[in-house]
């Protein structure tokens, strides 16, 4: 079975997050995909299929290391790319993908330029704010002081389709410091099924960026991800609902202390206090291509 390997949210190979695209993925079973994703060992893995939604244009399964996600936003938009580049299918629509995944119907914008994929953006779904978290515990989990994080912002699970902790930090230094304890994983987030730390500070690396994050998914595999799409949905949406952004245009930066810089592109659209839309975008470059052998 072929695969397409790509870089995403970057302009540059051996930037953004790496991922695998499988473009005819429907003879294999669940078990089958589960174990490319752990043997390639890539932060996530995607599986190409026939649509099963009428309006959609196919089914995108996506595996971690360690479990299938109902959504992810590099993957979505690496694979939307691989599409597009190579000519996989016909969109059914001018300008747009829609894939079926685990929250159901995902919407991609898309431009072409000379033959080449362009513009590529993702529609999440809109956000749901729940639990608050003790910054003091958290702070202690993440190996930092409590006065590293803003006691004047909430550290909150928001989801727009994936559930993560938004932590919003101080500074680059607590960020550039920040180390998950795992002995105190389950401890100190006991109160809430999600595992996954979305930590942000608005000093940045770079003057053109907007925002500097990290994200820990260790439950899924993912010590540390270079750049994560579908927390940037809730990271734009905890703006703007903390008026912190005008949601016009978030620039945000990822993977830096990886050594994988990243670029996320977010834009939050609202009427009155009521978030509307949440659009996630970056660009791909592709890497290579390889082949899986799947014993019969």
């Amino acid at each position: 079975m072929k695969y397409f390997l790509l870089d995403v949210f970057t302009n540059q190979q051996f930037g953004g997050n790496p991922l695998a695209v499988f473009p005819d993925a429907d003879e294999l079973s669940a078990a089958q995909m589960q174990l490319i994703a752990s043997e390639l060992n890539l932060s996530e893995t995607t599986f190409v299929r026939r649509a099963t939604l009428e309006a959609s244009d196919c089914t995108v399964r996506i595996f971690t290391p360690k479990k299938e996600v109902p959504m992810a936003g590099h993957p979505t938009i690496g694979t939307a790319w691989a599409i597009l580049k190579h000519g996989l299918l016909q969109p059914r629509h001018a300008e747009r993908l829609v894939f079926d995944e685990g929250v159901g119907a995902v919407t991609v914008d898309f431009e072409m330029k000379e033959g080449q994929p362009q513009s590529i953006v993702m529609h999440q779904p809109l956000p749901e704010f729940s639990a608050s978290l003790d910054r003091f515990a958290v702070a202690k989990l993440l190996s930092l002081e409590p006065d590293d994080i803003d006691d004047n912002l909430p550290v909150q699970v928001v989801s727009c389709g994936l559930p993560v902790i938004i932590v919003p930090l101080m500074s680059l230094d607590a960020s550039h410091r920040a180390i998950v304890r795992l002995d105190l994983l389950d401890k100190s987030l006991r109160q809430v099924e999600c595992r996954q730390l979305f930590l942000f500070t608005r000093e940045t690396e770079s003057p053109d960026m907007d925002v500097h994050c990290r994200c820990f998914a260790p439950t899924f595999g993912v010590a540390e991800d270079p750049a994560t799409g579908a927390a940037h949905g809730p990271l734009g949406s905890y703006l703007v609902k903390y008026g912190l952004s005008d949601g016009v245009r978030i620039h945000s930066e990822q993977g830096i202390e990886m050594g994988r810089p990243s670029t996320i592109t977010v834009r939050i659209e609202s009427r009155g206090d009521d978030i509307t839309d949440v659009r996630v975008g970056g660009e791909c470059v592709e890497v290579g291509a390889g082949t899986i052998r799947i014993a019969s």
